[in-house]
């Protein structure tokens, strides 16, 4: 599949990308105003009108942080591990049935539901492998949190992932997305 401007650009402006790219925006805004009023404070105020722009700001103030590798740490675990987990999140996003005439639905196959769950789970291991390079007491507290997510919040996400995949007869994604002329949310509502 070659990635053509066209493709890049669907993919960028497509409805659902950019209204959970601004939602994010303006929820990370409004938790941090919340947090401020009850901490007795303003709040980001400087970019933007209100501090509407400061998640961005801070994103940009992300990228151009310094890698810091902890004395001690395992320097190839600690680096990698991190790279690969966002990775493989980014991957598991080849399999979301977009629009079939950019040929996304190629990856596609009976039983991706189950791959993408799979993949969601490794990469969490692959953040607990990073906490635990860093040869630090909070990493390593870090990573046996992340641990205990994984089986707090995987397993019931596995089970209400398969609900969809039951009302469609199918594992496939594409198949579950084209099979609902009711959207699922409506019909089973706590699978959403």
């Amino acid at each position: 599949m070659a990635l053509s401007l066209d493709f890049i650009l669907h993919i960028l402006l497509f409805p659902g990308f950019s209204f959970i790219l601004t939602l994010t925006l303006i929820c990370d805004w409004i938790e941090r105003k919340i947090e401020a009023r009850i901490q007795n404070r303003m709040g980001p105020t400087y970019t933007g009108p209100a501090g509407i722009l400061q998640p961005i700001a801070d994103f940009i103030k992300l990228l151009s942080k310094e890698d810091i590798v902890p004395i001690g740490a395992r320097k190839f675990l600690f680096l990698s591990s991190g790279v690969l987990a966002v990775s493989i999140f980014i991957f598991t996003f080849l399999f979301l049935p977009i629009n079939s005439r950019f040929g996304v639905f190629e990856w596609s196959f009976e039983g991706d539901l189950i791959l993408v769950l799979a993949m969601i789970s490794v990469a969490n291991f692959f953040l607990f492998i990073s906490g635990w390079a860093s040869n630090n007491p909070y990493g390593v507290i870090g990573a046996n949190r992340i641990l205990i997510q994984l089986l707090g919040y995987d397993i019931p996400l596995f089970f209400l992932a398969l609900a969809p995949a039951f009302l469609a007869g199918s594992l496939s994604l594409s198949e579950i997305a084209s099979r609902q002329r009711i959207p699922f949310a409506l019909i089973i509502p706590w699978a959403f």
